[in-house]
């Protein structure tokens, strides 16, 4: 089998909530050093987000690092955004934060990808300290999304307005 085959099988799977299958697959392409595609990367780690595996999650992000840009590749705003969204997804908001801030070139489903991630842990954040809006990491992630607009602002790379809306309900 060929990449394209493997890969084929690991988005199949991960598209049809079979993510457990997904990972399987994707662990078998690694074992028999199949060259893993940007592709196959994102399928991944959308099990991986699904799933909460953070520990393959951000061994793909690492290959991400050091094989295809080695390779003086980009990896895609697709692969980024699935990267924040694994992060997001896992509670690991900091290295989400960091890869959105690295991106060359961001869409609207980056903002919206770092904008509900950031949304989604300052609610939980707010619960954990029993409503203390206050509390230094609540703080944090507040200052974090206001980075994130004025980003947008300055460099001409603007969210929409429903990411606008979401930073407004923060």
């Amino acid at each position: 089998m060929n990449v394209v085959s493997w890969t084929i099988m690991v988005a199949g799977y991960a598209r049809n909530g079979m993510r457990r299958q997904a990972l399987s697959v994707f662990d078998e392409m690694r074992r028999l050093r199949v060259e893993l595609d940007q592709v196959a990367l994102v399928a991944a780690l959308s099990a991986c987000s699904e799933l909460g595996n953070l520990k393959l999650g951000g061994w793909i992000h690492s290959y991400v690092v050091e094989k295809i840009r080695a390779r003086n590749q980009q990896s895609s705003i697709t692969l980024n955004n699935a990267i924040i969204h694994m992060y997001a997804s896992c509670g690991s908001i900091d290295e989400a934060y960091e890869v959105f801030k690295k991106m060359p070139r961001r869409s609207t489903a980056s903002w919206t990808t770092v904008i509900i991630g950031l949304n989604g842990i300052l609610k939980l954040q707010i619960q954990f300290v029993a409503g203390d809006k206050s509390h230094k990491h609540t703080l944090s992630i507040h200052e974090m999304l206001r980075k994130v607009i004025v980003q947008a602002e300055s460099g001409g790379d603007r969210p929409d307005a429903s990411d606008e809306a979401l930073c407004a309900a923060a």
